[in-house]
């Protein structure tokens, strides 16, 4: 009879975010492991394993875990900003905003974002 194979030896990777709640996914299967924090048990291998950290409103974060030995580790998420679309301006538009400090060329020259201010107090409004 020969000898039985060695038993696989398990381990637990500890994954914490900043912010919590963050889905956590294995690539390159792109298997969902659950939602931070996590503990996560598979066999030591050689090597690390390639996990995506992702949370709505949050970039995305590819991070590698040597898969040796039992791992903790936290993640920052950085936060995505957007910038709100200006008063009045179609945010589909592809176009020139329109607003008054647009300084695009206009027949007879350029805009001058002051000529409304200046008209107005010419014309005696007080």
């Amino acid at each position: 009879m020969s000898p039985a194979p060695p038993a696989a030896t398990h381990i637990t990777i500890k994954l914490a975010s900043d912010p919590a709640g963050a889905d956590v996914y294995r690539l390159p299967q792109e298997m969902h492991l659950g939602k931070t924090p996590l503990l996560y048990a598979l066999d030591a291998i050689n090597g690390e394993i390639v996990l995506l950290v992702k949370k709505r409103g949050y970039h995305d974060r590819r991070i590698a875990v040597a898969a040796d030995r039992d791992r903790e580790q936290s993640v920052m998420l950085a936060r995505v900003i957007t910038a709100a679309p200006l008063h009045g301006e179609d945010s589909k538009a592809t176009g020139s905003s329109g607003s008054a400090a647009d300084t695009s060329a206009v027949e007879g020259g350029t805009l001058d974002p002051f000529e409304k201010f200046d008209r107005k107090k010419q014309g005696g409004t007080r």
